[in-house]
């Protein structure tokens, strides 16, 4: 029988935070989960703490990539579960929280499911509080999309999309879930923190980093809608503020 979901780790040379990722998946002891994890040549010691997991681990890949979007695209073509989703190794689901996805998904059958995410440094301070809310297809036209780590996608309908889009360098998660909500409305929101995330990846580690990010997600935007989201932009920047506030007040 095939797993309910498959979940992914890329990982290169992060030999100070993988061994959490992955015991935040395995905490859920599940035949219903399958775990991948794709890494790009590590020689940081990485390799040995995956190895030292054994069969606990579904599949395990070592080897040169093109990058992080390549290596997600390697870990879909090899994942059997109905449902994929992509945990990074900086990052660690909440305790408990994947039990919560499992019977979501068994219960409400979407073609999408996310969650709130949580942004920490690395002492688990929470620094922003994403709470991205119900969905309605009309927000993406606000730049709105949902925390990609704390997404679930229907193996079916990432390959429909071609997963991965790889002309984007920073922005094909936000290019791939934009097509992905454009195309369904059978997407539910699980009312809860499934994710830390921690800050400093490759999308939010320099100004520069940010602002080719957003000229990425303007070229994608303008793929669905065929313009230009200037006035969203400001938007965006508001909802970052909120996010901020709320976690300093523990909202």
């Amino acid at each position: 029988m095939k797993p309910l979901i498959t979940i992914i780790t890329v990982v290169y040379n992060n030999v100070g935070y993988i061994g959490e990722a992955i015991e935040s998946v395995l905490k859920t002891s599940s035949n219903d989960i399958q775990y991948i994890i794709i890494d790009g040549g590590s020689n940081d010691g990485t390799i040995e703490i995956v190895r030292a997991y054994g069969n606990k681990i579904s599949k395990f890949i070592s080897e040169p990539d093109k990058g992080i979007y390549d290596a997600m695209n390697k870990g879909l073509a090899h994942a059997d579960g109905q449902f994929v989703a992509y945990i990074n190794s900086d990052d660690y689901y909440t305790e408990g929280a994947l039990g919560k996805v499992i019977d979501s998904l068994k219960e409400i059958n979407p073609d999408i499911l996310y969650a709130d995410l949580d942004y920490i440094n690395n002492d688990r301070t929470t620094k922003r509080c994403w709470r991205p809310g119900k969905f309605k297809a009309d927000k993406l036209r606000d730049l709105w999309i949902p925390p990609h780590p704390t997404t679930f996608i229907r193996r079916e309908t990432f390959i429909s999309l071609g997963g991965f889009n790889l002309f984007f360098k920073l922005a094909a998660d936000y290019d791939l879930l934009l097509r992905g909500l454009s195309a369904t409305e059978k997407v539910y929101y699980l009312n809860t923190v499934l994710v830390k995330m921690r800050l400093g990846g490759a999308t939010n580690v320099s100004w520069v980093n940010i602002f080719k990010q957003n000229i990425e997600i303007s070229k994608s935007y303008k793929l669905i809608f065929h313009k230009y989201p200037i006035k969203q932009f400001s938007l965006k920047f508001f909802n970052r503020f909120v996010q901020i506030f709320n976690a300093k007040f523990n909202l």
